[in-house]
C-alpha cells in the first residue's frame, strides 16, 4: 500500500481489512465523502489480488447520462444509435478477467441498476443494439459519497442491488477524523510537486502546520492536495507561510479572545476557561457534534468531555448545525 500515505490509527483500521479482502473475489462497497480516496481504496484492493496483472478499469458513473453509460459499460454494436459508426466493446468486456470500479454508484438511474443487477447475477450482459449474451469474469468494486440505506428507503435505489453491492463494505473516514493523517500527507504532496517543477523543497512552518492540523477540510484529501498545489506555488524562501493559504482557511474568527491585562493583573481562571472553551468547540465542530470522538480529539474521557460543557456553558448544539 505505498502509494496510500497515513499514519492515524483509523486509516490502519482500514488497510488491514483492506489487506484482508484483497485476496478473496468478494464484491466491494466503498463508502465515504468526496474527496477521501475511494479509488487509491479500489486500486489497493486490486492490486494485491490474484487479478493484480489484469486490467483495473475505473467508470465514473455519475458522469454519464444513461445512455452513455449503458454504451460505455456494455458496449454497442455498428448503427445502434445515431453516431454508433463503428462497434464498441464495452467496460465489462474489457476488464475481463480483471476489475471494475465504478464510482457514484449511487447516481445510477433505476434502468440502469436493473442492467448492472443482472450482471452481478448471471455473469450476462448484451452490448446496446444486440441480442447477443456474452459473458464476464470481473471483481466489481462500487463507491459512492451518498447514503445508499436512504437511498432505499425514498425508493431511489434498489434494495437487491444494494446487498448485492455491499457483501463487504470499506468506509473511508474523512480527514477531519484522521488528524494523525494531515502533515504526512502535506509533505507527500509537497514532495510530489518537487518532482514534478525544478525548484527548491518548500517546508511548512510551525504556524502553517497548526493551521493544517486546526481546519476542518471538507473537500478532505482532494482539498488538501490542491491546498499544497497553491502553496508551492505561492511560496518564498522555501518556508510556506499561513498567507501562502487559501483565505478560507486563516482563522479569522472562533480565536480565543486577546488579553489585555489592566494595572490589576489578569483574571488567570477566566482566561484558561475561554481557551479550554474554545479548544472543546472547535472539536465539537470538527467533529460535528460527536462527543465521543470530541473527547477522542482533546485527549479526554466522554464523561469529562460532557461535565466541561455543561460548567463553561458550551451550547448543546455546537457542531451540530
Amino acid at each position: 500500500f505505498r502509494k496510500i500515505v497515513y499514519r492515524s490509527h483509523i486509516m490502519e483500521q482500514v488497510m488491514e481489512l483492506v489487506s484482508k479482502i484483497a485476496k478473496t473475489d468478494s464484491t466491494i462497497l466503498v463508502t465515504g465523502e468526496s474527496g477521501t480516496g475511494k479509488e487509491l481504496i479500489a486500486r489497493a484492493v486490486h492490486s494485491n489480488s490474484l487479478r493484480s496483472s489484469q486490467p483495473f478499469i475505473s467508470v465514473n458513473s455519475g458522469a454519464l447520462p444513461e445512455g452513455l453509460l449503458e454504451s460505455e459499460l456494455f458496449g454497442h454494436i455498428k448503427g445502434a444509435f445515431t453516431g454508433a459508426t463503428a462497434t464498441h466493446h464495452g467496460r465489462f468486456r474489457v476488464a475481463d478477467g480483471g476489475t471494475l470500479f465504478l464510482d457514484e454508484v449511487g447516481n445510477m438511474s433505476p434502468a440502469m441498476q436493473v442492467k448492472l443487477l443482472r450482471v452481478l447475477q448471471d455473469g450476462e450482459f448484451s452490448p446496446v443494439g444486440s441480442s447477443e449474451i456474452l459473458t464476464t469474469d470481473v471483481r466489481l468494486i462500487t463507491a459512492t459519497n451518498i447514503n445508499l440505506e436512504e437511498a432505499m428507503s425514498k425508493k431511489e435505489f434498489r434494495e437487491d442491488l444494494y446487498y448485492r453491492l455491499n457483501v463487504i463494505e470499506v468506509h473511508v473516514p474523512p480527514l477531519r477524523y484522521r488528524t494523525d493523517d494531515i502533515l504526512p500527507l502535506a509533505e507527500h504532496f509537497l514532495s510530489r510537486q518537487m518532482g514534478t517543477e525544478k525548484r527548491d523543497s518548500c517546508a511548512l512552518s510551525s504556524n502553517t502546520a497548526s493551521i493544517l492540523l486546526s481546519y476542518h477540510w471538507p473537500g478532505n484529501v482532494r482539498e488538501l492536495e490542491n491546498t499544497m498545489e497553491r502553496a508551492w506555488v505561492l511560496c518564498e524562501d522555501r518556508v510556506i507561510l499561513p498567507k501562502d493559504l487559501p483565505g478560507r482557511m486563516l482563522p479569522s474568527h472562533g480565536k480565543p479572545p486577546e488579553v489585555h491585562p489592566s494595572r490589576n493583573g489578569i483574571q488567570l481562571d477566566s482566561l484558561l476557561d475561554n481557551i479550554e472553551k474554545h479548544y472543546i468547540i472547535n472539536a465539537l465542530k470538527r467533529t460535528e457534534g460527536n462527543r465521543t470522538l470530541a473527547a477522542g480529539l482533546l485527549g479526554l474521557k466522554r464523561t469529562t468531555l460532557l461535565a466541561r460543557i455543561n460548567s463553561l456553558g458550551v451550547p448543546k448544539e455546537t457542531g451540530r448545525n
